[in-house]
């Protein structure tokens, strides 16, 4: 019921918070069950399976860069990341061009683990959540979600 002198654009607004909240948490509650039930024995959290995604989708991305695609402390990935190494899912090389950078690429074993397992079962939970929803539903979706998750990005 709309609020008396609300048009239904502003009710709609109005909502939009609490609809972030709901859409975060079930996104995530689905990821840990999909996560849990398809990949139990790695014990792979919803971080883990988008970190290494990352970091496959663009091998030799700095430690730093891939704090801020995460939206993550600098310290918080080094953790991830030396648990990835003890895991043998990431190795660690040196920037030849600056060798104070250190570059994370995908183990080579860890690659297919990515692409056979934890790859279709992040995609199978993203594609479930937008399944009700019309092809032109789905771009302006992604249409919406660009700008939303730059500015994620470059909140601190």
């Amino acid at each position: 019921m709309l609020d008396e002198g609300k048009s239904r654009e502003e009710a709609d607004l109005d909502a939009l918070p609490e609809l972030l909240g709901n859409v975060q948490r079930h996104l995530r509650r689905l990821v840990q069950h999909t996560l849990h039930d398809q990949l139990g024995e790695f014990d792979f959290k919803p971080i883990d399976g988008v970190a290494l995604m990352t970091i496959g989708r663009r091998p030799g991305i700095s430690i730093t860069e891939l704090a801020a695609a995460l939206g993550l402390t600098q310290t918080s990935v080094s953790s991830m990341i030396k648990r990835y190494e003890r895991l043998g899912h990431v190795e660690r090389r040196v920037d030849e061009r600056d060798r104070r950078v250190i570059q994370l690429h995908i183990a080579p074993g860890a690659r297919e683990l990515m692409e056979s397992r934890v790859r279709p079962a992040l995609e199978s939970v993203f594609l479930r959540a937008v399944s009700g929803l019309s092809e032109a539903e789905k771009l302006q979706l992604v249409v919406a979600l660009r700008p939303l998750v730059k500015n994620l990005q470059e909140m601190k």
